[in-house]
């Protein structure tokens, strides 16, 4: 395996991971009466979070937009690349390459998000939940 697929691989399985485990952190209920979070920053974009749910998906959300930002610059970079390779096969290939990375890495951060809306489509909504148990008694 050469090392560009075993890159590939490597931040496929971290991206994995990392979603995975903010699946964890969304599925989990929040007492509202016992828990207030208050974020000491806001992710740009998102406006305050009120609850600590919030705040990772707008910590996801900026993600995503990161990366379809990064993309479209890097793809932009590799056409100009292309364009001015005049045509010297080894600037061509790099600007391919460019490209091909900049389309790869738009696909990983698509698949994380049709993962995330397998595993529960509320994962990727805008609106969260915060449910409030009322039915304790002590």
């Amino acid at each position: 395996m050469n090392t560009k697929n075993k890159k590939i691989l490597v931040s496929f399985f971290f991206l994995l991971v990392f979603f995975l485990s903010a699946n964890i952190i969304f599925s989990q209920k929040v007492n509202a009466n016992n828990f207030q979070y208050t974020p000491m920053e806001s992710i740009p974009g998102s406006g305050n979070s009120s609850s600590f749910p919030d705040y990772i998906k707008a910590i996801y959300k900026f993600g995503i937009w990161t990366v379809g930002i990064a993309a479209m610059l890097m793809i932009s970079i590799g056409g100009f690349m292309y364009l001015t390779s005049a045509g010297n096969t080894s600037k061509t290939g790099q600007a391919k390459e460019i490209i091909t990375d900049a389309i790869i890495g738009v696909i990983l951060a698509l698949v994380s998000w049709l993962l995330l809306y397998t595993i529960n489509p509320d994962l990727v909504k805008n609106s969260s939940k915060v449910t409030t148990n009322t039915s304790m008694t002590p």
